[in-house]
């Protein structure tokens, strides 16, 4: 994919190319992952003072997803390149969202 936006006229396009995901996420995925690591193996303890932060944030990354124009656009390109963020990391995202742990 990267490739094929690169390949064109439009600025904003080469502009996703060079940042790739991260650009459409606004942030969320980087704060998602270090949330995941500071919970550690899932202690009560841990998850109790990281629970809202981590699920505010997955709930902010999917809803990013899902109203991100550029993910749309980039899921249904017109160069033939098959990319799914929406149909891989929505799925993923809402699975995270339901565990239980999050609930005291």
């Amino acid at each position: 994919m990267q490739k094929a936006l690169r390949a064109t006229e439009h600025e904003e396009l080469r502009q996703i190319a060079e940042f790739g995901l991260n650009s459409m996420t606004v942030g969320f995925r980087t704060g998602i992952m270090t949330a995941l690591i500071e919970i550690g193996n899932g202690d009560a303890v841990s998850l109790r003072k990281r629970a809202v932060r981590t699920l505010n944030l997955v709930h902010g990354l999917r809803s990013q997803i899902e109203g991100d124009k550029r993910v749309a656009a980039y899921d249904t390109n017109p160069f033939g390149v098959h990319v799914a963020i929406r149909g891989t990391l929505g799925p993923a995202l809402g699975d995270l969202a339901a565990v239980s742990i999050w609930r005291p």
